[in-house]
């Protein structure tokens, strides 16, 4: 047998090798689910567009932590109403209930404004994701981060 001969046998196998590899790729598997389908009035089949993830629904109970001039506060964070329409109340170890008349939701971001101690705004920006709290505060010279967990979803 030439020498030359194995040298072609091995790049003719590589050469076959690498189109039937290139062209399984573009094959679907056999077992890969399909899209959901759904026909329309004229009888034509589509994909069915994919389901969304429910909204964000910022009503319940959030228990958090907190710190203010050194000194650990912890309390609850009561949110009701409806969008557009929400009212908060907060209870501390620290100060009386504060509530907030303004309340603001966008996406899973909560931003309440209330009255605090001496004429002082408090402010209070709030991400929620899944039961996991974060966020910041800020009253009138003070400002702290806030950690927290949502405790009770739905009507408080």
């Amino acid at each position: 047998m030439p020498r030359s001969l194995p040298l072609i046998l091995t790049a003719a196998l590589a050469g076959a090798s690498l189109a039937a590899c290139a062209s399984s790729s573009r094959q679907a598997p056999n077992n890969a689910p399909e899209a959901p389908r759904t026909e329309t009035a004229a009888g034509r089949v589509e994909a069915a567009a994919p389901a969304r993830p429910a909204p964000f629904e910022p009503v319940g109970r959030y228990d958090y932590t907190t710190s203010a001039n050194g000194t650990e506060v912890t309390g609850t964070v009561t949110i009701s109403g409806t969008p557009g329409n929400y009212t908060a109340a907060m209870t501390s170890n620290a100060t009386p209930e504060i509530t907030f008349k303004t309340v603001t939701v966008e996406g899973n971001r909560i931003r309440m404004e209330g009255p605090g101690p001496e004429s002082s705004t408090i402010v209070i920006n709030l991400v929620v994701a899944g039961t996991d709290v974060t966020g910041d505060w800020s009253m009138g010279g003070m400002a702290g981060e806030i950690r927290g967990t949502k405790v009770k979803p739905g009507t408080p």
